[in-house]
């Protein structure tokens, strides 16, 4: 396991409540390795930067915490209803796309049309 999902994974079971339960680790690795591809891939970089780690670690925990409600769009428990986000990323895209023209990946070329 590399360095930054280790790391990644500590944070995510303190931010859980699962630091002493290594029973879950599988599916959190799971799901940290799939958030970090989704955030690669709407990002364009080819390695996360760690002014997005912040980001990785909250939309890993919600993923987390959605496992058996996929496909749920609301439901209703004791009388508090939750309604889900469709796309876990979207309470993030402002930030991401800020952080991403303030940092744009150095691969992609950008031009500007006068």
């Amino acid at each position: 396991m590399n360095h930054a999902i280790h790391r990644t994974l500590t944070s995510v079971k303190v931010l859980l409540n699962l630091h002493d339960d290594n029973s879950k680790d599988m599916v959190l690795i799971e799901i940290i390795e799939t958030v970090y591809q989704r955030l690669l891939a709407y990002t364009g970089y080819k390695e996360l930067p760690e002014g997005l780690y912040w980001i990785w670690k909250e939309v890993s925990c919600s993923r987390y915490n959605l496992l058996g409600s996929e496909g749920v769009h609301s439901e209703l428990n004791e009388g508090i209803q939750y309604i889900y986000d469709r796309n876990l990323l979207d309470e993030y895209r402002a930030d991401i796309d800020r952080f991403v023209e303030l940092n744009p990946p150095t691969h992609l070329k950008r031009f500007r049309m006068m």
